[in-house]
């Protein structure tokens, strides 16, 4: 059990490498600020901020639950976790399809959920470190 506890540091640095990439990523969505569709980048924005987010909450689920201490925090914010991303994806939908909004769009706060978690899964596979890839 301690090291499935240890290797919980290697999802900080996976999330944080598939933040920093969606960052990145938001940094080339920017000249959409000047043709008058800033939703796209917002949007992304707003994806890849609540995912991360998100992300760090399951670690922080994963490693009260892996310590044994405090469990039921563990499942609390597993719970928090989930109100995030409907939080986010509400926002973006009351804002994209209710309201009109020009500043967000839901199908960019969606696929700034998804980048996160397809880079974070294509870190995992291949920056394994010494085992074969299933």
């Amino acid at each position: 059990m301690k090291a499935a506890f240890l290797k919980l540091i290697h999802f900080k640095y996976r999330t944080f490498l598939a933040s920093l990439l969606g960052i990145v990523i938001f940094l080339c969505f920017i000249p959409f600020f000047f043709t008058g569709n800033m939703s796209y980048a917002l949007g992304w924005l707003v994806g890849i901020i609540f995912s991360s987010i998100a992300l760090f909450f399951s670690e922080l689920s994963a490693s009260m639950t892996l310590a044994r201490k405090h469990s039921y925090f563990g499942v609390m914010f597993l719970f928090m976790r989930l109100i995030i991303y409907a939080g986010g994806l509400l926002i973006g939908a009351f804002g994209t399809f209710y309201f009109s909004f020009e500043f967000i769009n839901f199908f960019f706060v969606l696929g700034g959920y998804l980048f996160i978690h397809l880079v974070f899964i294509l870190f995992t596979y291949f920056l394994k470190e010494g085992s074969e890839h299933v």
